[in-house]
């Protein structure tokens, strides 16, 4: 089938289906290498996953593609220009427009074909838009695309479709039992023994062609000390994935010490960011998966406060097999060249079914969940605790707010977004679940007292000025959103028991005082807040809480941060409005004047930089004399209002768009080199 698909002439397709754990990704990426090796030919390839959502939205599939492309061709950049001039923005987040992008792009290459390998599509959310966008290109693209045996998608068995590979358990089972045999050769190496014949035999037998089987088998195999333990294993090897993952868990707790204990139970908690950190912050992180910088601070929760030795090594020795610790997984584009992102280490789930064993543990009864693994069936409320602690007594928080309150651009959001998604969790908390045992009905609510305690006092303060820094500075929604869901769960639900009822009617009075003290500061989200909240009383009357008066303080102390806040649907009314007006700009005579006099490219040049200056002169007030041809137009106070003026004066003059993300970032010289380049005004140099 790979042959059919290499020699033939046109674009074509093939797939490879198989069970999950039967080798399909180990697969696909053998295919990257070798296709990228064979006469130099062209790969694009991405691996879907239904777990991450930076990796199962068609959105982020094409523009990781794009992406790709563009370091394979770097002279398709001056092709993206006008689309990333035009846009004004400095992500692509508009599918409609991404797709013509990365369809035109790809028809650009003409001269050999171009392959595109795309592992697990069927677990991205729109598979078919991915496939059809590549399909339209004119260039000549031959897919290898993977998915789950049975999957109901088959849009690819038109056209160019040559056929599909089922990868069966009998097809892989040689292979299979050869990683076993080589594991199984250096463990009695290692142990300096031999094993009998018949335990060779039953462990190749038992892996049933699975390679994930065969890798959690080998791995507990090479705890065992001695030969009748490897018996006894085999006799009990469970019967279905879920059951696997249980037995060596339920091994991996009782074999470390109680310190290690209490340092997994808190760290499988955690694993999982995609239960506790909103799509709309992931994007903000440097990667889905939980960072080293989280570990530190999870460990330390646990230590006391007092540094561990080696986080890395304690996570890598007790949250295996569900997960291991890497250097740098894929990254989005943005993230690929910050140097930050090369030191860092990353907690990846080994397997999809790695990250559904811990969701069926949450909702699994007590009795089938290990015991290293219980806190996991009351883990909103677990998190919700370790992030109290973080925001009231983590030492790394307050060095991070002694930075944060001269910097708010400049503040590291990882450890930060987990611990504040963990903790709005817990103020949306509307009921504890029905199957708790006693021990566990003890526990909910001796943390839900806490939590209460927490936002009754000045405990939370910390927490209030890193998030009023971070929405203000980031001129970000999420805050307001936050306190309008929480409040809405703390007025409609009723509680069933009385900690929980203690908790609501502490969290009302809270969230009033902190919506009525953000209006005060940030009157751009008043509106929003009141038709939830109902009016707020003007800022001499109102008689908020002691923990409410601080809270007003700390919001007032970053209003500055949002001075310049406008209401964005009437920025973009007022910016249409501009657009669609048909008079000249009374500059442009004046510059066509000048440029059919020029008689030089100097001065060609004089003429554009002489008209430049006078018109981002006029829009911010000052004499040419006084402008810094080197100094970027954000550092003369140009907001939103005055990027859009500019731009559309720009257009209207030198006939050149550019967007107005871009112009706040250039200089007067950047600008007049732009306009150079681009204008069809200027003669060709």
């Amino acid at each position: 089938m790979l042959r059919a698909l290499l020699s033939s002439p046109g674009s074509s397709t093939i797939v490879v289906q198989g069970l999950p754990g039967s080798g399909k990704t180990m697969v696909m990426s053998f295919l990257v290498d070798y296709l990228s090796t064979i006469s130099d030919e062209k790969v694009l390839f991405f691996f879907c996953k239904a777990n991450e959502p930076e990796k199962r939205d068609a959105l982020h599939v094409l523009r990781t593609l794009a992406w790709e492309l563009l370091q394979l061709f770097p002279d398709f950049y001056n092709n993206l220009e006008p689309w990333y001039s035009k846009s004004g923005r400095i992500v692509l987040d508009s599918y409609s427009e991404l797709q013509h992008i990365f369809t035109s792009l790809l028809s650009l290459w003409q001269h050999k074909p171009i392959y595109v390998v795309i592992d697990g599509l069927d677990e991205c959310a729109n598979p078919q838009a991915v496939f059809s966008c590549i399909q339209a290109s004119s260039a000549v693209v031959k897919c290898i695309i993977s998915t789950r045996s049975g999957s109901d998608i088959d849009f690819w068995k038109k056209g160019s479709f040559l056929g599909a590979i089922e990868m069966q358990k009998e097809a892989v089972v040689e292979s299979v039992n050869q990683f076993v045999s080589q594991h199984l050769s250096e463990f009695q190496s290692r142990q300096r023994i031999r094993l009998p014949e018949h335990l060779v035999r039953r462990l190749t037998i038992e892996t049933g062609g699975l390679w994930l089987y065969a890798r959690l088998l080998m791995d507990e195999i090479s705890h065992s000390a001695s030969f009748t333990e490897i018996e006894s294993l085999l006799d009990s090897i469970p019967q279905g994935i879920e059951a696997l993952y249980t037995t060596i868990i339920s091994a991996l707790g009782e074999r470390i010490s109680k310190p290690q204990l209490r340092m997994a139970k808190e760290l499988f908690l955690w694993l999982d960011t995609t239960d506790y950190v909103s799509e709309s912050s992931q994007r903000f992180r440097r990667s889905i998966y939980l960072c080293d910088n989280t570990f530190t601070v999870l460990l330390m929760y646990v230590n006391r406060g007092e540094q561990v030795f080696n986080p890395i090594k304690v996570v890598r020795d007790l949250c295996f097999p569900l997960v291991e610790v890497r250097k740098t997984p894929q990254l989005t584009p943005l993230a690929i060249n910050n140097s930050n992102n090369q030191k860092t280490r990353f907690a990846k789930f080994t397997h999809l079914t790695a990250r559904q064993y811990l969701q069926w543990v949450t909702d699994a009864s007590p009795e089938e969940v290990p015991a290293l693994l219980k806190p996991r069936r009351l883990q909103t409320l677990y998190r919700g605790k370790t992030a109290t602690w973080y925001f009231a007594e983590s030492a790394s928080l307050k060095a991070k707010l002694d930075r944060l309150q001269d910097r708010p651009m400049s503040f590291e959001l990882e450890v930060y977004l987990e611990m504040v998604g963990a903790l709005w969790d817990c103020l949306k908390l509307e009921s504890l679940r029905k199957d708790l045992n006693q021990d566990e009905s003890r526990k909910a609510n001796e943390i839900i007292e806490l939590l209460t305690a927490f936002i009754s006092t000045e405990k939370c303060l910390r927490w209030i000025e890193a998030s009023i820094i971070v929405d203000f500075g980031w001129k970000s929604r999420r805050l307001t959103d936050n306190l309008i869901e929480a409040f809405s769960v703390a007025q409609n639900r009723v509680p069933e028991c009385p900690a929980l009822e203690n908790y609501r009617a502490a969290r009302l009075p809270f969230f009033k005082d902190f919506a009525c003290a953000l209006s005060h500061a940030r009157p751009a989200s008043k509106e929003t807040l009141e038709a939830t909240f109902g009016p707020f009383p003007g800022f001499d009357v109102w008689k908020p809480s002691k923990v409410g008066v601080s809270i007003s303080e700390l919001a007032q102390k970053y209003r500055h941060l949002v001075a310049d806040e406008v209401n964005l649907v009437w920025l973009q009314n007022w910016r249409t409005l501009l657009c669609e007006q048909e008079g000249a700009d009374a500059v442009r005579p004046q510059f066509l004047t000048a440029l059919s006099s020029a008689e030089s490219l100097r001065e060609i040049h004089v003429c554009i930089k002489s008209t430049l200056t006078t018109v981002i002169g006029q829009e911010l007030g000052i004499l040419d004399d006084e402008m810094n041809f080197s100094k970027p137009l954000l550092d003369y106070g140009v907001d939103s209002l005055l990027a859009v003026s500019i731009s559309v004066r720009i257009r209207r003059i030198f006939d050149v768009e550019i967007g107005p993300y871009r112009l706040v970032h250039s200089t007067t010289e950047t600008l007049q080199e732009y306009i150079q380049r681009e204008s069809p005004l200027i003669p060709m140099q």
